[in-house]
């Protein structure tokens, strides 16, 4: 599977951005909100290098990054997932629990990625990935 993007749980998305800016980055989607999730995306790229920065949209409310946000040191941002890009996202998931991946979250269109369908697993030694079809 090719890598699609590498997805960073922000603190403070706009202060992020700024941050991957100067390093060279640019914006290739702007904000998108997900209000559903109470998540805010900006997809960043550098040359072939694909980043989503996730924040919450709220900050009252619960969403899926808070326990990462809470568990970085620092207060830093963390990577809070690889995100691969699949041709069959049924088949993918199949052969992955085969394997020993978990499903988290199973394949839902995405507001942030054209409502193209993703899934999350997990894997015991490697953490959170996302699929993209």
């Amino acid at each position: 599977m090719k890598v699609h993007h590498i997805g960073i749980a922000c603190h403070n998305i706009n202060e992020s951005l700024k941050t991957y800016i100067n390093l060279g980055y640019q914006v290739e989607k702007h904000l998108v909100t997900d209000s559903s999730r109470n998540l805010d995306y900006i997809f960043i790229k550098n040359k072939s290098t694909i980043i989503e920065l996730i924040g919450k949209s709220n900050n009252k409310h619960k969403s899926d990054i808070d326990s990462i946000i809470a568990s970085s040191k620092m207060g830093s941002d963390s990577i809070y997932h690889i995100c691969y890009e699949c041709v069959n996202i049924s088949l993918k998931i199949e052969e992955l629990t085969s394997i020993g991946f978990k499903i988290l979250k199973h394949p839902k269109p995405a507001l942030a990625c054209d409502n193209r369908l993703v899934a999350f697993l997990f894997h015991n030694q490697i953490g959170m990935i996302e699929l993209i079809q």
